[in-house]
């Protein structure tokens, strides 16, 4: 599966005001999220193209968001064997909640998997659910300040032809 995207979260903490939002590939795989940077939708949109096509050969600056199985203290994109679980992410905590999110039945707790990818100058923390996706996105710089909270709050489905 692959999805292009516009404006994901993590390009809004430096941004600035009227900056059209950039593109991405999101790439799922059996037990990963990749995302792949793109200039403009047509390159986003080729890129999914040449994704799907070429599978397993990922572009050079594609990068590991999620991988599957999730449970807790689990880890994944490590660049160097560190001790203290920076520079990669990490399952930070799982909990059972509740959720309520416009275009989306929830008629339970569900699991919510909160991914955290902390380094030196800044923190990333990631809320997201199975089969639902991404529910939050903080980010926080440790020195110029730059902060994104933002949560869904809506998923509007493709209208079936």
């Amino acid at each position: 599966h692959a999805a292009v995207i516009r404006g994901y979260p993590a390009e809004l903490a430096w941004s600035e005001a009227g900056t059209e939002p950039n593109f991405c590939v999101q790439f799922g795989t059996t037990n990963r999220l990749w995302s792949v940077p793109a200039a403009s939708k047509s390159e986003a949109i080729s890129t999914m193209h040449d994704l799907i096509n070429s599978f397993p050969v990922l572009p050079k600056q594609s990068e590991i968001l999620i991988e599957l199985p999730m449970s807790l203290n689990r880890h994944w994109g490590d660049e160097n064997e560190r001790e203290d679980n920076w520079y990669r992410w990490n399952v930070e905590a799982v909990d059972k909640k509740r959720f309520k999110i416009k275009g989306v039945s929830i008629a339970s707790p569900i699991d919510v998997f909160t991914l955290g990818y902390r380094t030196a100058p800044d923190h990333v923390l990631l809320k997201t659910a199975p089969s639902i996706g991404v529910l939050e996105y903080f980010y926080n710089h440790h020195g110029t300040v730059a902060e994104v909270n933002v949560r869904l709050v809506e998923i509007e489905w493709p209208k079936k032809p």
